[in-house]
């Protein structure tokens, strides 16, 4: 069975390279626009690793990240955050708000598959 990622990216570039990427990788992709979809639809769907965009429209991916970890089911879930947002502050916060793992844009098709298959214990660490 593949693994389920929700991607959650507002910009249309970004979000269909992310897509590409995993799918080739062999992952099935779920989509987002906003961090609203993207709590939408991790409340009705199961996804094994959400990566979110940092600046996305009304609920930002800090917030998302945040709620998916006070979620009871959804506490364990991989998150990584991928952001154009670079400085080490952002990085700090980012892994405060509740990331696991944090890539900055613009980034490799492989450094992005190889951080989801660590996340989700797919390669050694």
């Amino acid at each position: 069975m593949k693994r389920r990622i929700l991607v959650v990216e507002d910009e249309e570039g970004y979000r269909d390279l992310a897509g590409r990427i995993l799918k080739r990788a062999g992952f099935e992709v779920l989509f987002a626009v906003d961090g609203t979809q993207g709590r939408e639809l991790l409340q009705k769907t199961s996804v094994d690793l959400a990566l979110l965009d940092w600046n996305l429209p009304g609920m930002d991916g800090g917030q998302l990240a945040s709620w998916i970890r006070k979620n009871s089911r959804l506490a364990h879930l991989p998150v990584l955050m991928l952001t154009v947002r670079r400085r080490p502050e952002e990085e700090t916060m980012g892994f405060a708000s509740g990331a696991d793992d944090y890539l900055a844009k613009p980034y490799t098709p492989a450094e992005l598959v190889s951080r989801i298959k660590r996340l989700l214990g797919l390669q050694p660490v």
